[in-house]
C-alpha cells in the first residue's frame, strides 16, 4: 500500500509506464494497487521526488488508484488485421471486466497511459493476456488491450532510483 513505500508522487505527467509491465493487480479496503514488480516505471527528472537530476528507473514500483472504480476494458478495441491481398479487417472486441482484470492472472505491458485528475480517468493502452498460471499460456485473450479505471487519487509509488530510464541517453543530465 502507498503507506510502505519512500516515495509517492502524484506527478503523473513525469512518470512513464511505457514499456513497463503490470505483473499484479490488488484491491486494498476501496483502493487499488497496480503492482509492476519487475522493472518499476520510469521518473523523469522533472519530478519532485527524483533528486538525481536524470531520469532514473524505479525497481520494483506500484500505482495507488485511492477510492477505484472499474470504468471499462476490452481487448482488441479498434484493432485491425491486414491480410495479404491488402483487405483491412477489424478484430472483434472481447470485453475485459473488472473480474477478469482483478482475476490474478494478467501481464499487461503499458504501451501508453492517461492521468486526468480532473475527471479521475486512467486510461491504460497496453498489450497483455489472461493466464491460469506461471506459464506463458494464455487462458484467456491476448493483445492489444484498453482500460479505464477511476480513482480520487492516483499515487506512483517506489522505493528507489537505481539505475537510468530506459529513455535517458548516455552523458545527458
Amino acid at each position: 500500500m502507498a503507506e510502505s513505500w519512500k516515495f509517492c508522487s502524484e506527478e503523473g505527467q513525469t512518470i512513464s509506464l511505457h514499456d513497463h509491465c503490470i505483473t499484479k493487480t490488488e484491491e486494498v479496503g476501496a483502493d487499488l494497487v497496480l503492482y509492476f514488480t519487475d522493472d518499476g516505471f520510469d521518473v523523469e527528472k522533472e519530478n519532485p521526488c527524483n533528486p538525481t537530476g536524470r531520469h532514473r528507473n524505479t525497481g520494483p514500483a506500484a500505482l495507488v488508484l485511492k477510492n477505484w472504480r472499474f470504468l471499462d476494458g476490452a481487448f482488441y478495441r479498434n484493432c485491425y488485421e491486414l491480410w495479404p491481398d491488402g483487405t483491412k479487417r477489424e478484430l472483434p472486441e472481447v470485453p475485459l471486466t473488472k473480474e477478469m482484470f482483478l482475476g490474478g492472472g494478467m501481464s499487461i505491458e503499458v504501451l501508453a497511459h492517461d492521468w486526468k485528475p480532473e475527471t479521475g480517468v486512467l486510461s491504460l493502452d497496453a498489450d497483455g493476456g489472461l493466464y491460469c498460471d506461471e506459464s506463458d499460456i494464455p487462458d484467456g485473450p491476448e493483445g492489444f488491450m484498453t482500460l479505464e479505471l477511476y480513482a480520487e487519487r492516483l499515487l506512483f509509488c517506489w522505493n528507489d532510483l537505481p539505475e537510468d530510464a530506459w529513455f535517458q541517453e548516455r552523458g545527458e543530465t
